[in-house]
C-alpha cells in the first residue's frame, strides 16, 4: 500500500508540473515582446455637429423648386406634344419622390412655390398638373387613332383605284394611285390629307421599292409600260429634284366634279410633262441595247394614244352633262396635240 501511495503522490506531482508548464502565465515567450505604441494625438479641432436633416431637406428643396418651375414651363393647357408628354411625365413623378422625402423629414415645412410673383400651392398644382398631363395624352393617343385612320382610308382609296391593275404591289403612298393614273387613264383624287404625303424623295423611293419588279415586269404588259414611266420619272427626279413637285403637284391637287376646263388643264399638264421628258435628253442616260429596246417597243407612245382616246371620252360625257361650246373644241384639239404620232 505505501507503494501505491507515493505512486499516487507522483502522480499529482506530474500533473501540476505540466499544468505550470501549459499556464501562458508562467511559460517564457518564445520571442520579445513588441514595443509599447504610443497613441497619435490628433490635433484637428473636431467639427461642431451640424443637423443633418437641416442640409439634406435644404438641398432637396433646391432641387424640387428647379423641377418645378421647369415643369410649370412645360405644361400647356391647350395641347402637348407626345414627348413632352413622356417628359412631364417623369417630371412629376421626380417631384413626387422628393416630396416624399420632405415628407420623412421632421421639421421641415415647405407647401408653396413661387413662379413669377405668383405663390402657388404645391399639392393642388400638381394634381391639375396631373390632369393637364393626363388629357394631353389622351388626346394625343386620339389624334394617332384619326391619323391611323385617314393612313387607313387613303390606303384602301388608293387600292380602289388598282382594281384593275393586275400586280402584287400593297403599296400605302400616293405612288400607287398616281400611277394607277397614269395607267388606267383616269385623274387621281386624293383627299386634303394626301398633300402631306406628296414627297419627292418618297415617290422615288416608293417607286424604287415597290414598281421595279422583274417578274412583275415579264408578266403583264401594263406593268412593262408602269416600269417605262417609271424610269423616266425616276431619271426626272434626279437631273431636276425639283421636278415632280413643279409638274405633277397640278395633277394631285384636282378634284371633283370635273368640267371642260378641267379636262383641258390636265391635259397641258400632261403634255408639258411628256414635253419635259423629251426635251430632257435622257437618252444620254440610256445606251446600248437598253436604247434600242426601248426604241422598238415604243410603250409610252403607244400608251399615249389609249390615254388621249380615253380623254377624249371623258370630256364627251362630260359634254352631255353640261354642253358648253367652245370648249369642246379646245378639247378635242388638247387632245390632238397630245399626240405624238406613230412609232419610228
Amino acid at each position: 500500500m505505501k507503494v501505491v501511495a507515493e505512486n499516487i503522490d507522483a502522480i499529482e506531482a506530474t500533473l501540476v508540473t505540466i499544468e505550470e508548464w501549459t499556464n501562458p502565465q508562467n511559460r517564457e515567450p518564445l520571442a520579445p515582446p513588441p514595443p509599447a505604441v504610443r497613441p497619435r494625438i490628433d490635433t484637428t479641432p473636431q467639427r461642431q455637429q451640424q443637423r443633418t436633416n437641416v442640409n439634406s431637406s435644404r438641398k432637396i428643396i433646391q432641387r424640387f423648386t428647379f423641377q418645378f418651375r421647369a415643369l410649370a414651363a412645360m405644361i400647356n393647357e391647350t395641347g402637348m406634344e407626345p414627348a413632352q408628354v413622356d417628359q412631364a411625365e417623369a417630371m412629376l413623378k421626380a417631384l413626387d419622390v422628393m416630396r416624399s422625402k420632405l415628407d420623412s423629414i421632421e421639421d421641415v415645412e415647405f407647401e408653396t412655390v413661387v413662379i413669377d410673383d405668383k405663390t402657388l400651392n404645391i399639392n393642388e398644382t400638381l394634381i391639375e398638373w396631373m390632369k393637364t398631363i393626363y388629357k394631353a395624352k389622351e388626346n394625343n393617343k386620339k389624334r394617332e387613332k384619326k391619323e391611323d385612320r385617314l393612313k387607313t382610308d387613303r390606303m384602301k382609296r388608293l387600292l380602289e383605284f388598282s382594281k384593275v391593275f393586275p400586280t402584287k404591289l400593297e403599296d400605302d403612298s400616293s405612288i400607287l394611285g398616281f400611277m394607277c393614273h397614269l395607267i388606267r387613264m383616269e385623274p387621281l383624287l386624293p383627299s386634303e390629307e394626301d398633300e402631306a404625303f406628296l414627297d419627292e424623295p418618297a415617290l422615288v423611293a416608293n417607286i424604287k421599292s415597290n414598281i421595279l419588279r422583274q417578274d412583275d415586269i415579264r408578266a403583264t404588259s401594263k406593268f412593262e409600260t408602269l416600269y417605262e414611266i417609271t424610269q423616266y420619272l425616276t431619271n426626272m427626279y434626279l437631273s431636276n429634284p425639283t421636278f415632280l413637285r413643279l409638274v405633277f403637284k397640278p395633277i394631285y391637287t384636282m378634284r371633283k366634279p370635273f368640267n371642260n376646263k378641267d379636262a383641258i388643264n390636265n391635259i397641258n399638264a400632261v403634255q408639258n410633262l411628256l414635253s419635259s421628258i423629251k426635251l430632257a435628253n435622257l437618252t444620254e442616260q440610256i445606251s446600248g441595247a437598253d436604247l434600242q429596246e426601248m426604241i422598238n417597243k415604243c410603250i409610252l407612245l403607244r400608251r399615249l394614244d389609249a390615254y388621249t382616246t380615253a380623254w377624249l371620252t371623258h370630256s364627251q360625257d362630260l359634254e352631255k352633262e353640261e354642253p358648253q361650246d367652245g370648249d369642246a373644241t379646245s378639247v378635242g384639239e388638247a387632245l390632238r396635240s397630245l399626240h405624238w404620232g406613230k412609232c419610228t
